[in-house]
C-alpha cells in the first residue's frame, strides 16, 4: 500500500471516532455545550500549532491582509463550510443514528468530485464516476435503514 492510501485510511478512521463519542455526549449534554467545548479545545490545539509555525503564519497573514479575495475565501470556509455545517451536524447527530448521519454527511467526496471538475478543471475519469455511483448507492441503502 502506498503512503497516500495508508494516511487517508488513518484519517478516515480518526474521523469515524467523533460521531460515536459525540452521540454519547449528546445524550448527557446539550448540543451547544458539546459543540462549543469541542471547538474551544480544537482552537487551543490550533493556537499551539500556530505558535510552532509563527514565522510562516506571520508572512502569510501579511499577504492575506492585502488580498481581500483570499481572505474572503477563508472567512467563507470558516463560517459557512465549517461553523454552519457543524451546527447542522450536531443537530442531526443528536436526533438520528450516528451511522446514518455520517453516511450522509461523509458523502462529501461526491460533491468534491463534481466541484473539482467544475472549478478546478480536474479530470473526471471512469473510476471517479463509478466510485461516486457506488458511494451514492451505499448512502441510499444506509439511509433507508433509518426509516
Amino acid at each position: 500500500m502506498n503512503t497516500l492510501l495508508i494516511l487517508s485510511l488513518i484519517v478516515a478512521f480518526l474521523w469515524a471516532i467523533p460521531p460515536i463519542l459525540q452521540k454519547q455526549l449528546l445524550s448527557k449534554y446539550s448540543k451547544h455545550t458539546v459543540f462549543v467545548v469541542t471547538v474551544l479545545t480544537f482552537a487551543t490545539f490550533v493556537l499551539l500549532y500556530g505558535m510552532h509555525h509563527k514565522e510562516t503564519l506571520t508572512n502569510d497573514i501579511e499577504r492575506l491582509a492585502t488580498n481581500h479575495k483570499d481572505l474572503g475565501t477563508i472567512v467563507f470556509i470558516a463560517f459557512v463550510c465549517n461553523f454552519l455545517a457543524s451546527l447542522l451536524y450536531y443537530e442531526l447527530i443528536k436526533h438520528n443514528s450516528a451511522h446514518t448521519v455520517t453516511s450522509l454527511t461523509y458523502s462529501s467526496p461526491i460533491f468534491t468530485i463534481i466541484l473539482a471538475y467544475i472549478f478546478l478543471k480536474e479530470p473526471l475519469d471512469t473510476n471517479s464516476i463509478i466510485g461516486a455511483i457506488l458511494v451514492v448507492s451505499g448512502v441510499l441503502v444506509i439511509s433507508q435503514s433509518e426509516g
